[in-house]
């Protein structure tokens, strides 16, 4: 199978999202944007920490069973 693209008419923006400003960063910026950044309170399911998914240790567990 071969990939299309959409054509520009059939790609749907959000509203008040800015369309990309055409510079992509480097590698490094990127990083530090990821470190500097409180991804947690980003908004952005894909990029929170999956512990804060997996919360076992917040379960109080009665029974463990196989």
């Amino acid at each position: 199978d071969t990939f299309i693209p959409p054509r520009e008419d059939q790609v749907l923006r959000k509203e008040g999202v800015p369309s990309p400003a055409g510079i992509e960063p480097t590698w490094r910026e990127f990083v530090e944007y990821l470190i500097d950044t409180d991804l947690g309170s980003y908004g952005d399911d894909h990029w929170m920490p999956y512990y804060l998914y997996c919360t076992p240790c917040s379960v109080n567990y009665t029974i463990i069973a196989k």
